[in-house]
């Protein structure tokens, strides 16, 4: 079974892909397959406290608006009674405590986190210095992007023109 969480952080990419890189390190004891600032994974083993029995763990990330759009993706051998949804909140709540944001709800289309045009590289992206502060947790708000000028298309995810009524990639009407 797969569940997808996503959240909205308003921080640059470098510093909310290393808020979760240290989530899964330190919070949860796991080290990480990693492609830099667009992919971490890790292994979910028997858990009672999630009543989870084996699965992955794998967290997308991409630029979106000002901010960076994260995909939590579960894919859990045992999903009956599991409770991801606890485990992304603990996993959220530190990532708040390291950059000072809290994570927002948002209602678009787990997919586009895998489309070429919106995967950030390494070798594509030059950090700048983490301009964070830990700061204590608060809890999650929901987020819904702008209408007046959405940058990227829910339903494809290609980059829209500011004022656009349709997407240029997949003909989709903006709302």
């Amino acid at each position: 079974m797969r569940r997808d969480v996503i959240h909205y952080y308003e921080r640059n990419i470098a510093d909310v892909y290393g808020a979760y890189k240290a989530a899964a390190m330190q919070k949860f004891g796991k080290n990480c397959r990693e492609e830099p600032y667009h992919t971490l994974s890790f292994g979910l083993n028997y858990s009672f406290r999630y009543n989870m029995n084996g699965g992955a763990c794998t967290v997308h990330f991409m630029p979106y608006n000002t901010g960076t759009a994260v995909n939590i993706r579960y894919s859990i051998v045992q999903l009956a009674g599991a409770r991801y949804g606890a485990h992304d909140k603990e996993m959220s709540a530190f990532v708040t405590s390291v950059i000072g944001v809290p994570a927002m709800d948002l209602k678009i289309d787990p997919e586009i986190f895998l489309l070429e045009q919106n995967k950030v590289s390494a070798g594509s992206y030059t950090p700048p210095a983490p301009s964070y502060q830990p700061a204590p947790a608060q809890p999650a708000q929901t987020y819904q992007a702008p209408s007046a000028s959405p940058k990227f298309c829910a339903k494809c995810g290609a980059k829209l023109d500011t004022g656009a009524k349709f997407c240029g990639g997949c003909g989709n009407r903006i709302i």
